[in-house]
């Protein structure tokens, strides 16, 4: 009985905290334009000049799974040319980092993304030393994530790749190069390891 009780409030303390967490990175998100409202059980800060769109049934967070507490989302349209497209029924765990600064990172639908995931359209500097600070709307390369795709934890996925569709890159893969449909692909860089 005791135990059972215990459970109940853990959880109603769990819940309670994380809703006010949710609550406050709400509030200190600014993205000029955000199309659609995905189910958050992890706080989410949307920023930039840019749109996000969130198709039906986007869920951002999960628990239980690592950083649950400590962390958040953070999705990013830097400027007024990048687009965040996540497609229906997909799912991103906690701590994903998602940043376009020109151009367009399109996630497909049912997609699976695991915890501490990071996706980016660009370099975000540029690589001439004389001009470290700035970066040129013309390095940035759009990023595809095919339809039900699985992207396991701790994986980078850089400027320019297209991953096709039912394909899964393993846990702390860097892409840089595009993988084709239905394949298994891994390390830095990934490689295809097998065919699904």
């Amino acid at each position: 009985m005791r135990t059972r009780l215990a459970r109940k409030m853990r959880a109603l303390a769990g819940k309670s905290t994380q809703g006010a967490r949710i609550a406050v990175y709400s509030w200190l998100s600014d993205c000029h334009r955000v199309v659609g409202v995905p189910s958050l059980r992890q706080p989410c800060l949307l920023k930039g000049a840019g749109s996000i769109t969130f198709e039906e049934n986007v869920t951002i967070g999960y628990d239980p799974s690592p950083f649950f507490f400590n962390t958040y989302a953070y999705l990013e349209a830097r400027n007024r040319s990048a687009q965040v497209i996540i497609g229906r029924g997909t799912h991103l765990n906690n701590n994903c980092v998602i940043s376009a600064e020109h151009g367009c990172i399109r996630i497909g639908r049912h997609v699976l993304i695991g915890t501490g995931v990071v996706i980016l359209d660009s370099n975000f500097h540029s690589l001439d030393p004389g001009e470290r600070r700035l970066s040129p709307p013309g390095d940035a390369r759009d990023v595809t994530i095919g339809d039900n795709c699985f992207i396991g934890s701790d994986v980078h996925i850089l400027k320019g790749v297209t991953i096709g569709e039912n394909s899964v890159v393993g846990s702390a893969s860097v892409v840089v190069s595009d993988l084709p449909k239905n394949v298994v692909a891994a390390g830095n860089p990934a490689t295809v390891i097998r065919p699904l």
